[in-house]
């Protein structure tokens, strides 16, 4: 069972809560404290605050949108641990932007209006302690992975079309962002009969052979970025095998017998194998804005024979990946 995750597949546009602070520097502007996550509420409020710019504009003057930045995480969580990630110059690169997590993030952006450009779209100055910052702007980039939108900073250039950003792009940008972040941080761990997912993740990708079978040579299970409001506890599954030994009696009813289903709103974070009972354990963590579940069934594999030795149903776990694709979470899985 996969759940939609990405910004542009859900109606919850990105599960981030993307926060827009009017500056104290800037009084009669319009005042947001929280964007909803609906597509149709932040584009009246982008739309909203595209007005209160134009006013500001024709006086000659940019807007200081305040801190950007997006919050993940509970909102009832009593730790002092900071959820804000602030949009930010990254200190090891000489052009790149970065989101850093801290409890309060300060100035960054002044939104102007540039000649040539449509009334919908900006160029966005970086602001430090409430001025300028060396005159420069961002500017649209591909990621690395040569298809999600980045940002750069450079100096500011009206005549460079990629300085000229619509206000409505930066939810999917941060989006974007994170999920470059959480790709690049290590967290995830896939090794044999286990699958951890990191701080801000869930699997999107299930390996049979890798879970069940423990082979690391193949095919393992992935994890993709997701803000987890919530991590769940590991409970006892069903299935049970001993590591100790070559053989797995009944495994394909063992598997059949045992489906995993997380409770809506939630996804699979962790997988592991428990030797002292020898059961394997599973972790469902709740998931902020998780769009419609849908049911995938995964390509048909042969068994060439039903019995417990380790040569007759390893290879055809190893062929079993239960994939929800880029932009899905998976939130249980069902052996037939």
């Amino acid at each position: 069972f996969c759940t939609t995750a990405s910004p542009r597949k859900t109606p919850h546009y990105a599960m981030l809560r993307s926060l827009l602070r009017q500056s104290r520097r800037a009084p009669g502007l319009l005042q947001v404290t929280e964007v909803d996550a609906h597509p149709s509420k932040l584009s009246h409020l982008l739309q909203a605050l595209q007005v209160s710019a134009a006013v500001t504009e024709h006086r000659g003057l940019a807007v200081p949108l305040g801190g950007f930045y997006t919050e993940l995480g509970s909102v009832v969580e009593t730790s002092a641990a900071a959820h804000k990630f602030c949009l930010k110059k990254d200190k090891t690169s000489s052009s790149g932007m970065m989101l850093q997590n801290e409890q309060e993030c300060p100035e960054i952006l002044a939104i102007q209006l540039a000649g040539s450009s449509e009334i919908q779209e900006r160029m966005m100055l970086l602001l430090k302690e409430g001025k300028p910052d060396n005159n420069q702007c961002l500017e649209a980039r591909q990621a690395s992975d040569n298809v999600s939108p980045a940002v750069i900073h450079k100096t500011c250039n009206v005549d460079e079309a990629q300085q000229v950003i619509s206000p409505m792009a930066l939810p999917g940008i941060l989006w974007s962002m994170h999920q470059t972040a959480d790709r690049q941080s290590g967290e995830d761990l896939h090794n044999a009969y286990s699958s951890y997912c990191g701080a801000h993740g869930a699997l999107s990708r299930l390996s049979y052979g890798q879970i069940f079978g423990g082979d690391t040579g193949g095919t393992k299970s992935l994890c993709q970025f997701a803000p987890v409001i919530k991590f769940g506890v590991f409970v006892d599954s069903t299935i049970t095998y001993d590591k100790t030994s070559s053989n797995w009696p009944d495994w394909y009813t063992l598997l059949a017998d045992s489906p995993i289903l997380c409770a809506d709103g939630e996804a699979l974070t962790g997988f592991k194998h428990q030797p002292a009972s020898n059961k394997f354990r599973y972790e469902c963590s709740r998931i902020g804005g998780l769009g419609a579940q849908y049911e995938y069934f995964s390509a048909q594999v042969e068994v060439k024979r039903f019995d417990q030795t380790r040569s007759n149903w390893i290879e055809s776990l190893k062929m079993i990946n239960v994939d929800c694709g880029k932009n899905g979470l998976l939130s249980g899985f069902h052996f037939e």
